[in-house]
């Protein structure tokens, strides 16, 4: 799942695209409000394995020696969303964000019983009450489970970041069942080029965005895992143009 530490460098990193602006330029005006046309699909998928040589608590004594499993995150725009963005046309340079819909699932099978001196109770528990049929949802509309995606552009580079709000408490309480290894199963962002002056010509624009998302830790576990994102953008003539 994500970290805290993560979470703030990304927002750092977006808030700095405003900075960009306000730094090139002091004395000019601020960029305005500027209707868009979002659309975003971004995928998480990791499959894992711990092996009998971890001697970590976690996850060898809880899910036992040998546990396998995979996690997939879908998250996506309900079509085209049309969204208002603080946009420069003159410095390429714009910020928002758009609302999602969301979906965490995971799969796990339990390893062999783990030994005397570190058998949790909720290996017993998981092995008689494990249930991975639920995912865990955020929908747009959803009072305090909503997500949304944050996008900027600046210096002819978009970054993007995807927030499931109270994520935590929200994978604890639908999937407590079926419990993933924690290997930034809910990680999808990234920064790519994008072409600025398409990007205020009125005609979609998109962008596509993957990498790897291996983890090396815990140590002796083994991870293979990717995350990948889609972003098509389009800027709206103000009414009466």
């Amino acid at each position: 799942m994500k970290s805290t530490p993560r979470k703030s460098l990304i927002a750092a990193a977006l808030c700095a695209l405003a900075a960009v602006f306000v730094v090139a330029a002091p004395a000019q005006a601020a960029p305005k409000l500027q209707k868009f046309s979002v659309k975003f699909a971004g995928e998480n998928g990791q499959d894992w394995i711990v092996h009998e040589t971890d001697a970590e608590h976690e996850p060898n004594c809880l899910i036992g020696p040998g546990a396998y499993g995979s996690t997939e995150l879908h998250t996506y725009t309900t079509g085209f969303e049309t969204v208002k963005v603080y946009a420069d046309r003159k410095k390429g340079f714009l910020t928002g964000n758009a609302p999602l819909e969301a979906f965490l699932s995971h799969e796990l099978t339990l390893g062999s019983m783990p030994p005397k001196d570190c058998l949790d109770a909720e290996y017993k528990r998981l092995q008689s009450e494990k249930d991975c049929s639920v995912v865990a949802q955020w929908n747009k509309s959803h009072p305090w489970r909503p997500a949304s995606v944050s996008f900027g552009v600046a210096r002819g580079k978009v970054s993007v970041d995807v927030d499931l709000a109270e994520e935590y408490d929200v994978v604890d309480a639908d999937l407590h069942n079926c419990p993933g290894a924690g290997y930034d199963d809910t990680k999808i962002e990234g920064t790519t080029k994008i072409s600025t002056k398409k990007l205020f010509s009125g005609k979609p624009v998109k962008v596509k965005f993957h990498t790897r998302n291996d983890h090396p830790a815990p140590e002796h576990h083994d991870v293979e895992g990717f995350y990948e994102w889609t972003l098509t953008i389009k800027a709206l003539k103000p009414a009466g143009r």
